[in-house]
């Protein structure tokens, strides 16, 4: 079912290295942001920081999948959140607040991690507010 929300999707790809731990943070994060049952392999610092590093993205991250990198698909409600994350991104904070995030889910503090937002996908965030504001989703 497609439907329209407000705000704009912006998708952040996320490489890591090693690799093989993408599939783990990807699973601990649709945990996450699907408010299951409290994730047991999380101790209540490692959740307590978890939210606190999913505040500071500003954008809210509602999925995450594998492709050939982590795919985090965000929501911005506003141009001044898509205006913030553009300055993140910019001065690499983005960067330090998903490699933080991801060393919490993971467990390992040595992954090191990249973050990539092509320039397209923040013109196309710009345009849609531009236009109405409005995205549309798959509801499954």
């Amino acid at each position: 079912m497609l439907c329209n929300i407000a705000g704009e999707i912006l998708l952040v790809h996320v490489t890591t290295d090693p690799a093989d731990s993408e599939e783990c943070i990807v699973q601990m994060l649709r945990k996450v942001i699907s408010m299951e049952k409290k994730i047991e392999q999380l101790s209540d610092e490692d959740r307590v920081c978890v939210n606190n590093l999913l505040q500071q993205l500003q954008a809210v991250v509602v999925g995450a999948r594998i492709t050939q990198s982590i795919l985090l698909i965000t929501h911005l409600l506003t141009t001044q959140v898509l205006s913030s994350v553009c300055e993140m991104y910019s001065s690499s904070q983005l960067s330090v607040v998903v490699r933080d995030l991801f060393h919490c889910l993971a467990k390992d503090d040595d992954l090191t991690v990249q973050v990539e937002i092509d320039a397209a996908a923040f013109q196309q965030c710009e345009d849609g507010f531009a236009d109405d504001g409005m995205s549309t989703a798959a509801l499954y």
